[in-house]
């Protein structure tokens, strides 16, 4: 009887130790889930996968169909700041499947299009431009092509519109008015700017800061807005000739 009994206990703490184990694993990895590293159905062509780096936003992507994100590689955390990616520490699980991405396709551009969740911190905003110059430098087969956050709706803080107008003016100051002295620093000279917030609005598949124009909740997209982004930004890589940006 005592022997069922220890028995009994032993697998329950077993069981116990086992779901403990399978919650820190996989709860880790969802906040960092790279959609096509799990499926590789959707990369139909590995010499032209497009790395997208970015947060909540990107991660809705990865439930639009095969052929609406086809090639694009998304990695993602889930209300991600900048130090999803930090080499020094932050959210580490994301840091590796980025840098994990970043070796199986040593010549895939990379798309940064981190940012919404800053909520205008300037600490954020100077971390983060550090931080893309790093895998810039470090990783330089790639081309890399930084984003502008896109816009969000009729939102008070911390999402407030006005902050991501702020942190994209420091983007572009940076990596358009100041491109000369990156490509030097760094030493790669495939960097390119790519202006989400301006397309969406032009495009008028949001209206930023005054109202919720395909937006579920004035922070996270549409799929149709979704989509649209994927398009323009293959049809931008396209256009300046993949070869090129490799």
């Amino acid at each position: 009887m005592k022997d069922t009994v220890k028995t009994i206990i032993l697998s329950i703490i077993s069981i116990s130790c086992l779901l403990i184990a399978i919650h820190i694993i996989f709860g880790s990895v969802d906040k960092a889930y790279a959609a096509n590293i799990a499926s590789k159905g959707y990369i139909k062509d590995k010499s032209k996968v497009i790395i997208l780096v970015g947060d909540s936003r990107v991660k809705q992507m990865s439930y639009l169909n095969a052929k609406s994100r086809k090639n694009f590689l998304l990695v993602f955390s889930s209300g991600g700041g900048i130090d999803a990616i930090d080499p020094e520490g932050g959210y580490r699980w994301m840091g590796d499947i980025l840098v994990s991405a970043l070796n199986k396709y040593p010549y895939a551009p990379v798309v940064f299009a981190l940012g919404v969740n800053f909520n205008g911190d300037p600490i954020n905003n100077a971390k983060c431009t550090a931080i893309y110059d790093y895998y810039i430098k470090y990783y330089p087969s790639h081309s890399y092509i930084i984003s502008t956050v896109g816009g969000t709706g009729k939102r008070t803080t911390p999402y407030n519109n006005s902050n991501i107008v702020a942190f994209n003016k420091k983007l572009k100051e940076k990596y358009v008015n100041n491109i000369k002295e990156v490509r030097k620093s760094t030493g790669n000279k495939n960097i390119y700017f790519y202006d989400l917030y301006e397309f969406l609005k032009d495009a008028k598949l949001i209206n930023p800061g005054k109202s919720n124009k395909g937006t579920r909740d004035g922070l996270h997209y549409k799929n149709k807005v979704y989509k649209g982004w994927l398009k323009d930004l293959r049809s931008f890589v396209d256009y300046r000739g993949y070869k090129r940006l490799r």
